[in-house]
């Protein structure tokens, strides 16, 4: 009975282990490997190129950022929730390398129009 019981316990204790959830780290992730490969079409001469940048260098971010926020606005419900600070900070610097990443697109694209 006191075996039977422990192993209750033990499996209820690896079954809670299993649950912790945590913010999406991964699409932050994405979205800095967005923003980054953005910045290889800042050199190019192609109104296509700069306008395909532009969109998944700052676009694309600002929608991750803004479902990162939701998923974890859900996970957060969750009594197996796991809180990270590097993910408040991720969305900030995720915020501030896609606005870099949108100037940086914006300006060349705007002087091409206005030429």
């Amino acid at each position: 009975m006191a075996r039977a019981a422990t192993r209750e316990r033990s499996d209820k204790s690896s079954e809670s282990e299993n649950r912790d959830v945590g913010p999406p780290l991964l699409m932050v992730g994405l979205g800095f490997v967005s923003a980054l490969v953005s910045f290889a079409f800042v050199t190019t001469d192609s109104m296509a190129l700069r306008l395909f940048g532009y969109v998944i260098g700052s676009i694309i971010p600002i929608l991750i950022i803004g479902i990162a926020r939701r998923v974890d606005f859900d996970r957060r419900r969750s009594p197996y929730y796991q809180p990270k600070v590097a993910f408040r900070y991720g969305l900030v610097v995720l915020a501030v390398v896609a606005i870099v990443a949108a100037a940086l697109h914006v300006w060349p694209i705007a002087t091409e129009l206005s030429s």
